[in-house]
């Protein structure tokens, strides 16, 4: 079985591609928002005829990788993970995932995770701006809280998240931008009882599923401060993020 490009190699496509594109997300077995997202991006794309073919799959539930590899046939793939940091998914899970799964002499390229481009700090910039235009709020009066998934085993969500709260300190002006995270320290709901005032709240997860549609809103409401609290979901929802897919494959396409 030969390969011009291990699946393992991770780099942009400089020139439009005659190829076809490959969405890998976590998926949900017990939630059916995350799966039907990623199938309305892979969608999105689809229709966009920007690519040869696209597909869209999930490690838990359905699509599955190996019925989207089939779909994709003979042409060279490029491949996107739907994550938000470059973890332990990333780095093994889906390599491993793709390598039991690829037909015979697949040309595989795997790219880094969506979560980590530039481009995704200024969409939740423009998320945050327009939710405080909705309220008539001013940057300058509003704290920001980035949420990450965190993990005591790894810091790559930690890593993620602090990258993106840098970015937006730089860019923007918010009273304060402050991380917290669902499984490690500092806790969403430590930082949000220490904040006063309005706060806009972000989630970096890839879709609104059982963290950030269900914990997050539950996690506000326990504060007894939800009425100062705009929650504005995660930022995977976003109508920019098959932009960030374009501009990651293939730049000269984006818009």
């Amino acid at each position: 079985m030969s390969i011009t490009k291990s699946i393992c190699q991770r780099a942009p496509v400089t020139e439009p591609p005659d190829c076809g594109l490959l969405l890998i997300g976590h998926g949900s077995q017990r939630s059916d928002g995350p799966n039907a997202q990623l199938v309305a991006q892979a969608d999105h794309l689809r229709k966009s005829k920007l690519f040869t073919r696209v597909e869209g799959a999930v490690l838990y539930g359905e699509p599955n990788v190996a019925s989207a590899l089939k779909a994709l046939g003979d042409h060279p793939v490029h491949v996107v993970p739907m994550f938000m940091c470059d973890g332990l998914f990333t780095r093994k899970i889906i390599p491993a995932c793709i390598e039991d799964a690829r037909l015979e002499g697949q040309d595989i390229t795997y790219g880094p995770p969506v979560g980590l481009s530039e481009g995704l700090s200024r969409l939740i910039a423009t998320r945050i701006t327009s939710g405080l235009s909705k309220n008539q709020l001013a940057g300058k009066d509003v704290a920001v809280v980035l949420v990450g998934h965190g993990s005591t085993a790894s810091d790559a969500s930690w890593q993620a998240t602090e990258r993106h709260a840098q970015r937006l300190r730089k860019a923007a002006e918010f009273k304060s931008v402050t991380t917290a995270y669902l499984d490690q320290n500092p806790k969403l709901a430590d930082i949000l009882t220490s904040l006063s005032g309005p706060v806009s709240v972000v989630g970096l997860f890839v879709a609104d599923g059982l963290h950030a549609g269900d914990d997050i809103p539950a996690l506000i409401t326990a504060t007894g401060k939800a009425e100062d609290i705009c929650y504005l979901g995660a930022i995977g929802s976003d109508a920019g993020m098959v932009d960030l897919v374009v501009r990651q494959v293939s730049p000269g396409l984006a818009q």
